[in-house]
């Protein structure tokens, strides 16, 4: 079933753009889905749907050097989101000794776990780059 209407709509909301996406990818038109995950992306420092979406429609089409690509961008912006950087140095300290004693943050002041959407992207990572490497055998 094709979807004409949804072809030129740019959507109002956050929402809408997200469902026009997914109904031109359930329609198997994966160029234009992605096309649209994409202008989502660029938009929005962070959306995790749109990343999810672009993952699965490159694993779909066993692209697996673009998804990881999109999963390094996924993780990078994550990051960027997570780290909120801080000028006040009292601040930085407090924050870093409470992470060491609650076992969040190692000697260096690196996290010791991954949030959740990170962690299941790092997995996927993994799993691309299995596929890629067979692919190329």
């Amino acid at each position: 079933m094709k979807v004409a209407h949804l072809e030129n709509a740019t959507g109002d909301s956050l929402n809408e753009r997200m469902a026009n996406a997914r109904a031109l990818e359930n329609d198997g038109d994966y160029k234009s889905a992605e096309k649209l995950y994409l202008r989502l992306i660029k938009n929005k420092l962070t959306e995790i749907q749109a990343y999810n979406r672009l993952m699965i429609i490159y694993r779909k089409q066993k692209q697996y050097l673009k998804e990881i690509d999109i999963i390094d961008q996924a993780i990078g912006s994550m990051g960027e989101l997570m780290v909120r950087k801080t000028d006040n140095k009292k601040v930085r300290q407090l924050s870093l000794s409470l992470g060491k004693s609650m076992g969040l943050v190692d000697r260096k002041g690196l996290s010791v776990f991954d949030p959740e959407p990170v962690a299941t992207w790092k997995k996927r990572r993994i799993m691309a780059v299995k596929l890629s490497k067979k692919k190329k055998k």
